[in-house]
């Protein structure tokens, strides 16, 4: 019997500069069978060029909604069993949807299973990545990091009234679903100049929005 379909979506906007190595190192994965799917999320560079020249990847085009809504899109044309996820600035290790996908075999009663990050400073990296070097130690990987059973996103999606943050506002609405840890760090995710994350006042603004909204949802 063959391994189920794994169908990983990858939001992008403006990624022309670390899309092809994010893909790469995904089509590159020792799992299969696999379906990519790349949101373009209104692009003004070459990020769609650089989709169309990987014949086997899948490209959405619609207008610019957000991270969320890409995600959102996505999952509604994944065609998986299964359903993961991969931001386009990002670099996957060669073993991470398979040591991902065992877990979720393995363990019928996990929902969706997540793994370890490890940050790294692009040449073109934030002030923050010289000053704050526990910013690169390896941590606990979100929505980014994260592949989950299709079913579980039939009626779950992501707030597109989140610039960000959307990622831990899905996950502490599931925090009490069943899921899983992978240890090892699986991705090294990208810090540089063009990360939303970057724009500190705008971070804290989007946390605080998501923590009110989990008080309201637990006081009502």
């Amino acid at each position: 019997m063959s391994d189920p379909l794994l169908s990983i979506i990858i939001p992008c906007y403006n990624a022309e500069l670390f899309l092809r190595e994010a893909l790469e190192s995904v089509l590159q994965q020792s799992y299969s069978p696999l379906e990519v799917i790349i949101v373009d999320d209104g692009s003004t560079d070459a990020s769609v060029e650089i989709a169309r020249s990987f014949s086997t990847v899948q490209l959405i085009q619609q207008a610019h909604t957000g991270a969320s809504g890409a995600r959102n899109r996505g999952i509604h044309h994944a065609r998986g069993t299964y359903i993961g996820f991969h931001d386009a600035d990002d670099i996957c290790e060669h073993d991470r949807l398979a040591k991902q996908m065992k877990l979720l075999m393995d363990y019928p009663e996990i929902d969706y299973v997540l793994c370890r990050i490890q940050n790294f400073c692009d040449i073109d990296s934030p002030p923050q990545c010289s000053i704050a070097q526990e910013t690169l130690l390896p941590r606990l990987g979100f929505v980014s990091a994260m592949i989950g059973r299709a079913c579980l996103f039939d009626e779950n999606t992501f707030r597109t009234s989140l610039a960000i943050g959307e990622d831990v506002e899905w996950l502490m609405r599931h925090k009490h679903t069943c899921h899983a840890t992978v240890p090892d760090v699986l991705i090294r995710r990208r810090l540089h100049a063009h990360n939303l994350t970057s724009d500190l006042q705008l971070t804290k603004k989007t946390l605080f929005e998501v923590l009110r909204m989990q008080v309201e949802k637990g006081t009502s």
